[in-house]
Protein backbone atom coordinates (compact mmCIF):
# COMPACT_ATOMS: atom_id res chain seq x y z
CA UNK A 1 0.00 0.00 0.00
CA UNK A 2 1.30 3.85 -0.23
CA UNK A 3 3.03 5.13 2.33
CA UNK A 4 3.78 9.25 2.97
CA UNK A 5 7.10 9.81 3.39
CA UNK A 6 8.05 11.56 6.87
CA UNK A 7 7.19 15.23 6.29
CA UNK A 8 10.29 17.74 6.76
CA UNK A 9 10.72 20.69 9.46
CA UNK A 10 11.50 23.66 8.02
CA UNK A 11 15.13 24.18 9.18
CA UNK A 12 15.31 27.60 11.33
CA UNK A 13 18.38 29.88 9.59
CA UNK A 14 20.62 31.37 12.52
CA UNK A 15 23.14 33.16 9.74
CA UNK A 16 21.68 35.84 7.32
CA UNK A 17 23.44 35.82 3.88
CA UNK A 18 24.12 38.47 1.50
CA UNK A 19 26.52 40.05 -0.82
CA UNK A 20 29.14 42.29 -1.61
CA UNK A 21 30.44 42.11 -5.16
CA UNK A 22 31.41 38.39 -5.85
CA UNK A 23 31.79 38.18 -1.84
CA UNK A 24 29.26 36.26 0.40
CA UNK A 25 28.77 38.10 3.91
CA UNK A 26 27.88 36.17 7.06
CA UNK A 27 26.00 37.45 9.93
CA UNK A 28 24.64 35.84 12.90
CA UNK A 29 21.34 36.54 13.73
CA UNK A 30 21.77 37.22 16.86
CA UNK A 31 24.38 40.15 16.22
CA UNK A 32 21.82 41.61 17.53
CA UNK A 33 18.66 39.27 18.61
CA UNK A 34 16.47 42.58 19.71
CA UNK A 35 17.14 46.29 20.81
CA UNK A 36 16.02 47.89 23.68
CA UNK A 37 14.96 51.44 21.67
CA UNK A 38 13.94 53.66 24.94
CA UNK A 39 12.94 55.15 26.77
CA UNK A 40 15.49 57.57 28.04
CA UNK A 41 15.19 57.65 32.00
CA UNK A 42 13.26 55.13 32.10
CA UNK A 43 14.60 51.99 33.37
CA UNK A 44 16.92 51.22 30.23
CA UNK A 45 20.17 50.68 31.89
CA UNK A 46 18.69 48.57 34.96
CA UNK A 47 17.23 46.61 32.14
CA UNK A 48 20.52 46.14 30.81
CA UNK A 49 21.71 45.27 33.74
CA UNK A 50 19.30 42.63 34.06
CA UNK A 51 19.47 41.01 30.64
CA UNK A 52 23.69 40.95 30.99
CA UNK A 53 22.92 38.98 34.46
CA UNK A 54 21.75 36.01 31.57
CA UNK A 55 24.15 33.08 31.12
CA UNK A 56 23.55 33.16 27.39
CA UNK A 57 24.15 36.95 26.82
CA UNK A 58 27.37 38.11 25.22
CA UNK A 59 28.04 41.84 25.61
CA UNK A 60 28.23 44.56 23.17
CA UNK A 61 31.95 45.30 22.47
CA UNK A 62 31.42 48.65 24.16
CA UNK A 63 30.18 47.43 27.12
CA UNK A 64 33.79 45.91 27.71
CA UNK A 65 35.02 49.96 27.63
CA UNK A 66 32.49 51.02 29.77
CA UNK A 67 33.03 48.72 32.88
CA UNK A 68 36.76 48.82 32.20
CA UNK A 69 35.81 52.48 33.68
CA UNK A 70 33.43 51.85 36.14
CA UNK A 71 32.91 49.66 39.13
CA UNK A 72 30.28 47.97 37.51
CA UNK A 73 32.96 45.76 36.28
CA UNK A 74 32.44 43.81 39.46
CA UNK A 75 29.27 43.20 39.70
CA UNK A 76 27.72 39.67 39.32
CA UNK A 77 26.83 40.59 36.12
CA UNK A 78 30.21 40.40 34.23
CA UNK A 79 30.88 37.50 35.49
CA UNK A 80 28.26 35.41 33.22
CA UNK A 81 30.81 33.01 31.02
CA UNK A 82 30.17 34.96 28.10
CA UNK A 83 31.72 38.31 29.47
CA UNK A 84 34.90 38.42 28.19
CA UNK A 85 36.36 41.04 25.29
CA UNK A 86 35.11 39.40 21.81
CA UNK A 87 38.07 37.91 19.07
CA UNK A 88 37.19 41.20 16.80
CA UNK A 89 39.50 43.49 16.15
CA UNK A 90 38.35 46.98 16.87
CA UNK A 91 39.86 49.84 17.74
CA UNK A 92 38.33 51.80 20.92
CA UNK A 93 38.00 55.03 18.82
CA UNK A 94 35.02 53.50 16.73
CA UNK A 95 33.25 52.58 20.14
CA UNK A 96 31.71 54.62 23.01
CA UNK A 97 32.17 54.21 26.56
CA UNK A 98 28.60 53.68 27.12
CA UNK A 99 26.19 50.90 27.15
CA UNK A 100 24.68 52.13 24.21
CA UNK A 101 25.76 52.13 20.74
CA UNK A 102 24.36 55.31 18.95
CA UNK A 103 25.05 53.36 15.65
CA UNK A 104 21.46 54.16 13.63
CA UNK A 105 21.23 58.10 15.22
CA UNK A 106 25.27 58.72 14.69
CA UNK A 107 27.24 55.85 13.18
CA UNK A 108 25.73 54.51 10.66
CA UNK A 109 27.98 55.04 7.34
CA UNK A 110 25.83 56.96 4.95
CA UNK A 111 25.65 56.33 1.07
CA UNK A 112 27.68 58.93 -0.24
CA UNK A 113 30.49 57.57 2.20
CA UNK A 114 30.61 53.98 0.53
CA UNK A 115 29.29 54.75 -2.87
CA UNK A 116 28.18 51.24 -3.58
CA UNK A 117 26.26 50.54 -6.48
CA UNK A 118 22.92 49.22 -5.53
CA UNK A 119 21.22 49.41 -2.23
CA UNK A 120 21.29 45.95 -1.45
CA UNK A 121 25.39 46.03 -0.90
CA UNK A 122 24.74 49.33 0.53
CA UNK A 123 22.28 47.27 3.19
CA UNK A 124 24.71 44.50 3.61
CA UNK A 125 28.08 46.55 4.10
CA UNK A 126 25.78 48.23 7.04
CA UNK A 127 24.71 45.31 8.83
CA UNK A 128 28.47 43.85 8.49
CA UNK A 129 29.59 46.97 9.68
CA UNK A 130 27.21 47.47 12.51
CA UNK A 131 27.72 43.30 13.70
CA UNK A 132 31.63 43.30 13.74
CA UNK A 133 31.92 46.82 15.48
CA UNK A 134 29.62 46.24 17.97
CA UNK A 135 28.83 42.81 18.44
CA UNK A 136 31.27 39.35 19.75
CA UNK A 137 31.45 38.61 15.83
CA UNK A 138 33.19 35.71 15.91
CA UNK A 139 31.65 34.00 18.96
CA UNK A 140 27.91 34.68 17.72
CA UNK A 141 28.81 33.48 14.20
CA UNK A 142 30.93 29.95 15.74
CA UNK A 143 27.53 29.48 18.16
CA UNK A 144 25.25 30.06 15.12
CA UNK A 145 27.43 27.83 13.18
CA UNK A 146 27.11 25.00 15.70
CA UNK A 147 23.40 25.36 16.30
CA UNK A 148 22.28 24.81 12.77
CA UNK A 149 24.79 21.93 12.83
CA UNK A 150 23.73 20.41 15.78
CA UNK A 151 20.13 21.38 14.52
CA UNK A 152 20.36 19.38 11.38
CA UNK A 153 21.55 15.89 13.43
CA UNK A 154 18.99 16.32 15.62
CA UNK A 155 16.45 16.65 12.40
CA UNK A 156 18.31 13.38 10.41
CA UNK A 157 17.80 11.38 13.47
CA UNK A 158 14.11 12.13 13.68
CA UNK A 159 13.50 11.44 10.29
CA UNK A 160 15.21 8.23 10.42
CA UNK A 161 13.48 7.48 13.53
CA UNK A 162 10.22 8.06 11.40
CA UNK A 163 11.19 6.12 8.66
CA UNK A 164 11.56 3.40 10.90
CA UNK A 165 7.97 3.97 12.43
CA UNK A 166 6.38 3.96 8.64
CA UNK A 167 8.49 0.63 7.35
CA UNK A 168 8.92 -1.24 10.66
CA UNK A 169 12.50 -1.90 11.78
CA UNK A 170 14.03 -4.00 8.55
CA UNK A 171 17.55 -3.82 9.49
CA UNK A 172 18.04 -7.17 8.72
CA UNK A 173 15.89 -7.15 5.82
CA UNK A 174 17.55 -7.03 2.11
CA UNK A 175 21.08 -6.87 4.08
CA UNK A 176 23.26 -6.63 1.32
CA UNK A 177 21.16 -3.68 -0.33
CA UNK A 178 22.34 -0.51 0.66
CA UNK A 179 24.55 -1.49 3.64
CA UNK A 180 25.56 1.39 4.48
CA UNK A 181 22.64 3.51 4.97
CA UNK A 182 21.59 0.25 7.33
CA UNK A 183 24.20 0.58 9.24
CA UNK A 184 23.80 5.01 9.47
CA UNK A 185 20.65 4.51 10.54
CA UNK A 186 21.43 1.76 13.33
CA UNK A 187 24.09 4.15 14.80
CA UNK A 188 21.56 7.04 15.17
CA UNK A 189 18.65 5.13 16.90
CA UNK A 190 21.39 2.94 18.93
CA UNK A 191 23.64 6.39 20.21
CA UNK A 192 23.33 6.28 23.86
CA UNK A 193 22.50 9.53 24.34
CA UNK A 194 22.09 12.67 22.44
CA UNK A 195 24.71 15.13 22.54
CA UNK A 196 24.47 18.42 24.73
CA UNK A 197 23.34 21.24 22.61
CA UNK A 198 25.56 24.29 22.54
CA UNK A 199 24.14 27.55 23.97
CA UNK A 200 21.62 29.94 22.24
CA UNK A 201 23.67 32.77 23.08
CA UNK A 202 22.45 36.42 21.92
CA UNK A 203 23.33 40.22 21.96
CA UNK A 204 21.58 43.13 22.22
CA UNK A 205 21.57 47.08 21.24
CA UNK A 206 20.41 49.61 24.03
CA UNK A 207 20.32 53.03 23.11
CA UNK A 208 17.52 54.79 24.46
CA UNK A 209 17.68 57.45 22.36
CA UNK A 210 16.25 55.49 18.86
CA UNK A 211 12.75 55.89 20.24
CA UNK A 212 12.21 59.27 19.48
CA UNK A 213 13.32 59.39 15.64
CA UNK A 214 10.14 56.85 15.15
CA UNK A 215 9.56 58.23 11.69
CA UNK A 216 13.04 57.22 10.34
CA UNK A 217 14.78 54.71 12.46
CA UNK A 218 11.91 51.77 11.89
CA UNK A 219 12.31 51.15 8.52
CA UNK A 220 16.44 52.10 9.06
CA UNK A 221 16.49 49.13 11.23
CA UNK A 222 14.27 46.28 9.09
CA UNK A 223 16.83 46.70 5.68
CA UNK A 224 19.82 46.84 8.27
CA UNK A 225 18.49 44.16 10.15
CA UNK A 226 16.08 42.18 8.07
CA UNK A 227 16.13 39.42 10.46
CA UNK A 228 15.13 40.95 13.87
CA UNK A 229 11.78 41.57 14.95
CA UNK A 230 12.46 41.79 18.61
CA UNK A 231 12.18 45.33 19.79
CA UNK A 232 11.72 46.00 23.50
CA UNK A 233 10.85 49.75 25.26
CA UNK A 234 10.54 50.80 28.85
CA UNK A 235 7.58 53.41 29.67
CA UNK A 236 8.21 55.74 32.76
CA UNK A 237 5.34 58.18 33.71
CA UNK A 238 6.43 61.07 31.46
CA UNK A 239 6.57 63.78 34.28
CA UNK A 240 9.17 62.16 36.11
CA UNK A 241 10.63 60.96 33.50
CA UNK A 242 11.26 64.64 32.28
CA UNK A 243 12.39 65.72 35.11
CA UNK A 244 14.65 62.89 35.96
CA UNK A 245 16.37 63.74 32.06
CA UNK A 246 16.49 67.34 32.72
CA UNK A 247 18.08 66.54 36.05
CA UNK A 248 20.85 64.42 34.83
CA UNK A 249 21.73 67.11 31.97
CA UNK A 250 21.52 70.07 34.77
CA UNK A 251 22.43 68.02 37.91
CA UNK A 252 25.25 70.72 39.13
CA UNK A 253 22.59 73.01 40.04
CA UNK A 254 22.21 73.39 43.64
CA UNK A 255 19.37 73.33 45.21
CA UNK A 256 19.53 76.74 45.57
CA UNK A 257 21.25 79.65 43.87
CA UNK A 258 23.78 81.99 45.89
CA UNK A 259 20.93 84.72 46.05
CA UNK A 260 18.28 81.91 47.39
CA UNK A 261 15.98 82.60 44.72
CA UNK A 262 16.45 80.24 42.33
CA UNK A 263 16.23 76.40 42.23
CA UNK A 264 16.78 73.41 39.80
CA UNK A 265 13.03 73.38 40.14
CA UNK A 266 12.64 76.47 38.96
CA UNK A 267 14.96 76.21 36.34
CA UNK A 268 13.03 73.19 34.96
CA UNK A 269 9.74 75.17 35.25
CA UNK A 270 11.43 77.64 33.07
CA UNK A 271 12.95 74.68 30.73
CA UNK A 272 8.84 73.28 30.28
CA UNK A 273 7.75 76.89 29.01
CA UNK A 274 10.20 77.25 26.38
CA UNK A 275 9.69 73.43 25.37
CA UNK A 276 5.95 74.22 24.92
CA UNK A 277 6.35 77.22 22.71
CA UNK A 278 7.91 75.32 20.25
CA UNK A 279 5.56 72.56 20.32
CA UNK A 280 2.95 75.31 20.07
CA UNK A 281 5.15 76.68 17.06
CA UNK A 282 5.35 73.35 15.39
CA UNK A 283 1.70 72.99 15.59
CA UNK A 284 1.63 69.82 17.53
CA UNK A 285 0.06 71.05 20.71
CA UNK A 286 -2.13 74.44 21.46
CA UNK A 287 -2.25 77.07 24.50
CA UNK A 288 -5.45 77.37 26.00
CA UNK A 289 -7.16 79.71 28.44
CA UNK A 290 -9.11 78.71 31.44
CA UNK A 291 -11.22 81.04 33.84
CA UNK A 292 -11.44 79.77 36.98
CA UNK A 293 -12.98 81.44 40.02
CA UNK A 294 -11.64 83.50 43.46
CA UNK A 295 -11.81 80.61 45.36
CA UNK A 296 -10.58 78.18 42.92
CA UNK A 297 -7.89 80.24 42.28
CA UNK A 298 -6.98 80.03 45.45
CA UNK A 299 -4.56 77.17 45.53
CA UNK A 300 -2.29 78.40 42.84
CA UNK A 301 -2.00 82.00 44.23
CA UNK A 302 1.04 80.85 46.19
CA UNK A 303 2.94 79.87 42.75
CA UNK A 304 2.26 83.72 40.86
CA UNK A 305 5.53 84.97 41.33
CA UNK A 306 7.99 81.83 40.22
CA UNK A 307 7.25 83.19 36.13
CA UNK A 308 7.88 86.39 37.14
CA UNK A 309 11.41 86.03 38.94
CA UNK A 310 12.64 83.99 36.39
CA UNK A 311 11.92 86.45 33.76
CA UNK A 312 9.05 85.00 32.19
CA UNK A 313 6.07 86.31 29.83
CA UNK A 314 2.77 85.77 32.39
CA UNK A 315 1.07 84.77 29.51
CA UNK A 316 3.08 81.60 29.31
CA UNK A 317 2.65 80.99 32.76
CA UNK A 318 0.15 78.02 34.27
CA UNK A 319 -1.83 80.65 35.51
CA UNK A 320 -1.87 84.37 34.69
CA UNK A 321 -4.70 86.96 36.90
CA UNK A 322 -6.88 88.65 34.88
CA UNK A 323 -7.12 92.14 36.74
CA UNK A 324 -9.97 93.17 34.94
CA UNK A 325 -12.11 91.04 36.59
CA UNK A 326 -11.85 90.47 40.11
CA UNK A 327 -13.96 87.06 40.79
CA UNK A 328 -12.28 85.40 38.25
CA UNK A 329 -8.78 84.47 36.58
CA UNK A 330 -7.62 82.46 33.48
CA UNK A 331 -5.45 79.53 33.64
CA UNK A 332 -3.70 78.79 30.57
CA UNK A 333 -2.78 75.13 29.65
CA UNK A 334 -1.44 73.25 26.96
CA UNK A 335 -3.77 70.33 25.47
CA UNK A 336 -3.03 68.40 21.34
CA UNK A 337 -4.09 70.18 18.42
CA UNK A 338 -7.53 67.76 17.79
CA UNK A 339 -7.93 68.63 13.86
CA UNK A 340 -4.58 66.87 12.90
CA UNK A 341 -4.16 63.68 11.35
CA UNK A 342 -1.93 60.91 12.10
CA UNK A 343 0.39 62.12 9.30
CA UNK A 344 0.32 65.71 10.20
CA UNK A 345 0.83 64.50 14.18
CA UNK A 346 3.50 62.26 13.25
CA UNK A 347 5.55 65.01 11.08
CA UNK A 348 4.09 68.25 14.11
CA UNK A 349 6.54 65.82 16.24
CA UNK A 350 9.16 65.01 14.14
CA UNK A 351 10.33 68.49 14.60
CA UNK A 352 10.50 68.43 18.77
CA UNK A 353 10.56 64.74 18.87
CA UNK A 354 14.33 65.78 20.96
CA UNK A 355 12.66 67.94 23.31
CA UNK A 356 12.54 67.08 26.97
CA UNK A 357 8.79 67.24 27.11
CA UNK A 358 7.67 66.06 23.58
CA UNK A 359 9.70 62.94 24.54
CA UNK A 360 6.77 61.43 27.06
CA UNK A 361 4.30 61.25 24.02
CA UNK A 362 4.86 57.78 23.71
CA UNK A 363 1.72 57.21 21.46
CA UNK A 364 3.01 59.31 19.12
CA UNK A 365 6.11 57.17 18.96
CA UNK A 366 5.22 54.14 19.88
CA UNK A 367 2.30 53.89 17.08
CA UNK A 368 5.06 54.68 13.82
CA UNK A 369 7.50 52.12 14.96
CA UNK A 370 4.34 49.61 15.35
CA UNK A 371 3.88 50.16 11.94
CA UNK A 372 7.03 48.32 11.20
CA UNK A 373 7.26 46.18 14.20
CA UNK A 374 4.15 45.10 15.08
CA UNK A 375 2.50 45.10 18.54
CA UNK A 376 2.62 43.07 21.39
CA UNK A 377 4.02 40.54 18.67
CA UNK A 378 7.60 41.87 17.64
CA UNK A 379 7.00 45.35 20.24
CA UNK A 380 7.71 44.78 23.70
CA UNK A 381 6.79 47.49 26.45
CA UNK A 382 7.16 47.29 29.93
CA UNK A 383 6.19 49.55 32.82
CA UNK A 384 9.07 51.19 34.56
CA UNK A 385 6.79 50.88 37.73
CA UNK A 386 7.45 46.75 37.60
CA UNK A 387 10.96 47.28 38.43
CA UNK A 388 11.23 50.04 40.13
CA UNK A 389 9.93 48.30 43.31
CA UNK A 390 11.61 48.90 47.19
CA UNK A 391 14.40 45.95 47.57
CA UNK A 392 12.17 43.44 49.30
CA UNK A 393 9.81 43.56 46.56
CA UNK A 394 10.97 41.55 43.50
CA UNK A 395 7.74 39.71 41.78
CA UNK A 396 6.86 41.95 39.96
CA UNK A 397 10.23 42.82 38.89
CA UNK A 398 10.04 38.80 38.41
CA UNK A 399 7.80 38.15 36.42
CA UNK A 400 8.25 41.29 33.97
CA UNK A 401 11.78 39.26 33.61
CA UNK A 402 9.74 36.27 32.76
CA UNK A 403 7.63 37.99 30.35
CA UNK A 404 10.37 39.30 28.63
CA UNK A 405 12.68 36.23 28.28
CA UNK A 406 9.33 34.68 26.52
CA UNK A 407 8.54 37.24 24.21
CA UNK A 408 12.72 37.15 23.37
CA UNK A 409 12.64 33.84 22.90
CA UNK A 410 15.92 33.02 24.72
CA UNK A 411 16.53 30.42 27.35
CA UNK A 412 14.19 30.72 30.73
CA UNK A 413 16.39 31.90 33.75
CA UNK A 414 15.96 32.86 37.34
CA UNK A 415 18.38 34.56 39.36
CA UNK A 416 19.98 32.21 41.90
CA UNK A 417 17.62 29.22 41.26
CA UNK A 418 16.60 28.85 44.62
CA UNK A 419 17.19 24.79 45.28
CA UNK A 420 17.13 23.90 41.79
CA UNK A 421 20.79 23.74 39.13
CA UNK A 422 20.78 25.55 36.27
CA UNK A 423 23.52 23.74 34.09
CA UNK A 424 24.82 26.08 31.02
CA UNK A 425 27.07 24.69 28.40
CA UNK A 426 29.41 26.81 26.70
CA UNK A 427 30.79 25.58 23.58
CA UNK A 428 33.43 28.74 22.79
CA UNK A 429 36.73 26.43 23.15
CA UNK A 430 35.99 26.71 27.24
CA UNK A 431 34.85 23.91 29.07
CA UNK A 432 31.09 22.77 30.05
CA UNK A 433 30.27 25.71 33.23
CA UNK A 434 27.70 24.30 35.38
CA UNK A 435 26.33 26.97 38.04
CA UNK A 436 24.69 25.27 41.16
CA UNK A 437 22.80 27.67 43.80
CA UNK A 438 21.72 25.87 46.71
CA UNK A 439 21.10 28.67 49.27
CA UNK A 440 17.44 30.37 49.19
CA UNK A 441 18.39 33.54 51.08
CA UNK A 442 21.47 34.23 48.77
CA UNK A 443 19.15 33.80 46.01
CA UNK A 444 16.86 36.48 47.42
CA UNK A 445 19.87 38.40 48.26
CA UNK A 446 20.87 38.37 44.82
CA UNK A 447 17.65 39.14 42.98
CA UNK A 448 16.97 42.09 45.48
CA UNK A 449 20.63 43.60 44.13
CA UNK A 450 19.54 42.43 40.72
CA UNK A 451 16.12 44.57 40.97
CA UNK A 452 17.98 48.06 42.00
CA UNK A 453 17.62 50.41 39.81
CA UNK A 454 20.67 51.97 37.95
CA UNK A 455 21.70 55.87 37.63
CA UNK A 456 19.55 56.55 40.43
CA UNK A 457 20.29 60.28 41.67
CA UNK A 458 18.78 62.92 44.45
CA UNK A 459 17.15 65.79 43.51
CA UNK A 460 18.31 68.82 44.51
CA UNK A 461 14.68 70.35 45.13
CA UNK A 462 11.07 68.79 43.86
CA UNK A 463 9.39 69.56 40.92
CA UNK A 464 7.40 72.68 41.76
CA UNK A 465 3.23 71.66 42.22
CA UNK A 466 2.38 73.89 39.07
CA UNK A 467 4.73 72.52 36.68
CA UNK A 468 3.54 68.67 37.96
CA UNK A 469 0.22 70.38 37.24
CA UNK A 470 0.99 71.60 33.76
CA UNK A 471 2.66 69.00 32.61
CA UNK A 472 -0.33 66.57 33.89
CA UNK A 473 -3.13 68.30 31.52
CA UNK A 474 -0.43 67.96 28.71
CA UNK A 475 -0.02 64.50 29.36
CA UNK A 476 -3.55 63.01 30.12
CA UNK A 477 -4.82 62.79 26.35
CA UNK A 478 -1.63 61.05 25.23
CA UNK A 479 -1.69 58.65 28.27
CA UNK A 480 -5.39 57.67 27.31
CA UNK A 481 -4.34 57.10 23.90
CA UNK A 482 -1.65 54.82 24.83
CA UNK A 483 -3.41 53.19 27.55
CA UNK A 484 -5.60 52.04 24.28
CA UNK A 485 -3.02 50.89 22.40
CA UNK A 486 -1.20 48.94 25.72
CA UNK A 487 -4.43 47.63 26.80
CA UNK A 488 -6.05 48.61 30.09
CA UNK A 489 -4.12 46.85 32.16
CA UNK A 490 -0.86 47.68 31.24
CA UNK A 491 -0.51 50.64 33.85
CA UNK A 492 -1.25 53.52 32.53
CA UNK A 493 -3.59 54.45 35.20
CA UNK A 494 -0.69 54.46 38.04
CA UNK A 495 0.86 57.54 36.31
CA UNK A 496 -0.44 60.13 38.11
Amino acid sequence: SFRTQPQQRRRRRRIHTCTIGNTTIQIPMTAPHFIIIGSQKSGSSALFQYLMDHPDAVPTRNYHLWTSTTQQSQSPQSQSPHHHPPTTTTTNAELTRSTETHFFDIHIPSKRQTNYPNDQEYWCHVSQVYATTYFAYDILLQNAMELEHFENEIQEEQAVATTDTIHGNNDNDNHNDNHHHNDNRHHHRHRSSPPPPPPHLFSFDKTPVYMTDASRLPPLLKSTLPWMTKIVVTLRDPIDRAYSAFNMGHGRLSSRSSNGTSTIADAFHTHTLMNLKKMVKAGLVEKKQLVVTSKENHHHDNHDNHDNDNGNDNDDSIHNNNHNNSNSNYYYYYSPVTNLTMAQENEAYRKVAKLTVARGLYEIQLRQWAQVYPYPSQLHVINFNTFSQKNDDTQKAQQMYQDLLQFLEVSPHSWGGGEEEQNHHTNDNRSTTTTTTNNKNHSLSHAQELFTPRNVRTYNAPMHPKTRMMLSTLYRPYNERLAKMLGKDWGVEEWK
